[in-house]
């Protein structure tokens, strides 16, 4: 489209010299920044992952011995909660730090369980085609 327009300027200049490129450029920019301003997007609202990450998200296998194993996340309201077989428990709080396109930084404190680590920051990966939710690297299927 851009070389289009150009060669027609450049043809209805009737000349292929360096000012008349230079002309036809002025001319497209012209054009570019007077479309821009007469017409500004407007309404654009970045996406909001936050709520995505509310919800169940559980993780299964079974180890080299055959044992099975699982992981549960929740996050509600602030407040989450990991329960895992075998016997594992925290809770805390959480906060959203920052959002990218498909990703969620979350700080986690007031960590009360096991393996009290205070504050934490977790890497949240967002798959909504799939309803999957990624921490720190592991794929957790949301539960219903």
């Amino acid at each position: 489209m851009f070389l289009y327009l150009q060669n027609y300027i450049l043809a209805w200049l009737g000349s292929n010299d360096i000012e008349a490129y230079a002309f036809a450029m002025v001319l497209i920019l012209a054009a570019a920044i007077l479309v821009t301003w007469k017409f500004p997007v407007r309404g654009l609202k970045p996406m909001r992952l936050a709520p995505f990450i509310e919800g169940q998200w559980l993780r299964k296998g079974h180890d080299f011995e055959g044992t099975t194993w699982q992981i549960m996340y929740v996050f509600k309201n602030g407040v989450f909660s990991i329960q895992a077989h075998p016997e594992f428990k925290q809770t805390g709080q959480y906060k959203i730090l920052h959002e990218g396109e498909n990703a969620v930084m979350v700080e986690v404190s007031s960590l009360d369980g096991d393996g009290n680590l205070n504050p934490q920051i977790l890497e949240l990966g967002i798959d909504k085609k799939n309803d999957h939710l990624v921490i720190n690297g592991r794929s957790y299927k949301r539960m219903t």
